[in-house]
């Protein structure tokens, strides 16, 4: 996983979408012992937009067709309070208080661990922090063109729900199989993006 950062970078730079800054009006009250706080979430590389999570839990990847450099929307993932994902309403993969992960669609563990602040994988980890600064940590960390960074994260359950994302673009399914085409394997199926 030596390039974690990279595979991070060419993961967003697949699933690129728009978004705006959270606040007040857009972000929806914490029930006592969530472990996601909703909200609207944008995670940007450089100046560009890649993800967008919304306020009721919905999510939207896109990417850029070959044939133009316009942005093409899909919707992602749905993500609930409890820690739970959805794709196209079948339950997912969710993760647990202790930070554990379980894919739920194979009844088995996905190998990250999560908490409020960092993504933990085999060979590294990323983390966020309170500013939206996201930070590779592995033995010899890529350099990207444009960091990553989140705009709206700014609780400790928003920034879980943006790391759970992370994992889950960056993790394999149980045949290690990418569902973006060219990039790393996922957990969360997500289809190829075609003009």
């Amino acid at each position: 996983m030596a390039n974690l950062f990279n595979m991070f970078t060419l993961s967003l730079a697949l699933v690129a979408c728009g978004g705006k800054a959270a606040d007040k009006a857009t972000t929806a009250p914490k029930a006592e012992g969530t472990l996601f706080e909703l909200g609207e979430l944008t995670i940007f590389e450089g100046k560009d937009a890649m993800v967008k999570i919304h306020a009721d839990g919905n999510s939207e990847l896109g990417g850029h067709s070959s044939a133009s450099q316009e942005v093409v929307w899909k919707a992602g993932p749905t993500f609930k309070t409890d820690g739970s994902v959805e794709w196209k309403g079948k339950a997912v993969a969710r993760v647990n208080a202790d930070g554990t992960v379980q894919d739920l669609e194979h009844g088995k563990p996905v190998p990250v661990t999560i908490t409020a602040d960092k993504v933990t994988f085999d060979k590294g980890s990323i983390s966020l922090a309170a500013d939206g600064t996201m930070t590779l940590e592995t033995p010899n960390p890529a350099k990207p063109e444009a960091s990553p960074h989140v705009v709206g994260a700014d609780t400790p359950g928003k920034r879980r729900l943006v790391l759970t994302l992370v994992a889950l673009m960056l993790t394999g399914d149980e045949q290690g199989e990418s569902h973006v085409e060219g990039s790393p394997p996922t957990t969360v199926p997500v289809q190829p993006i075609k003009p």
